[in-house]
């Protein structure tokens, strides 16, 4: 998820009154890290390789009307894990931003980190040299995305994503909960 995400989009919201509101929603990836550790056995027969990574995104609504409208940003990071490749939401949250007619807000979300390790075995060669055998084994998860939902008086207005499948997808499944009956 290292690469730039800039996302611009118009939102509809029903604000309590006749008139809709719109705003412009501005997702922008800011920051990825990765801590990485290494650490190797005593014998050398075993490397070991930490990753902790993280993504940060700057995210801003503007509201592009006149009266205030209450939006409610709700977010995903998702991970892929790396042994069964499910997805699952591994770090979410939301904020309230309330807006004035033509303000903006803007605040950054970061991820929690997520724990990757990739293990090698090495085996001795016949002159004496450490040389990786076997497959490598990885073990924890990969960083799949995030998702972004913005609602106004309890209605969706929008999804937003990293990438374009994974946008489809949550616009999909969220339109089909809104048609079942509540229990």
């Amino acid at each position: 998820m290292g690469r730039a995400s800039f996302v611009v989009l118009w939102l509809a919201a029903a604000a309590g009154s006749v008139q809709a509101q719109s705003a412009l929603l501005k997702i922008q990836s800011v920051a990825s890290s990765s801590g990485v550790r290494d650490h190797r056995t005593a014998s050398g027969e075993q490397a070991q390789r930490s990753f902790n990574r993280t993504e940060t995104l700057k995210v801003t609504v503007t509201n592009m009307q006149t009266n205030p409208c209450d939006y409610q940003v709700e977010w995903q990071f998702l991970a892929k894990d790396v042994t069964t490749k499910s997805v699952y939401a591994y770090n979410t949250g939301t904020k309230s931003v309330p807006l004035k007619g033509g303000s903006f807000a803007a605040f950054d979300v970061q991820s929690a980190p997520l724990p990757e390790t990739q293990i090698m075995q090495y085996d001795y060669d016949d002159w004496g040299n450490l040389v990786p055998v076997g497959q490598r084994t990885e073990v924890g998860a990969k960083p799949a995305g995030y998702v972004f939902v913005v609602k106004a008086s309890g209605k969706v207005i929008t999804v937003e994503a990293s990438d374009r499948d994974l946008k489809e997808q949550y616009r999909k499944d969220l339109a089909a909960n809104a048609t079942k009956p509540a229990p």
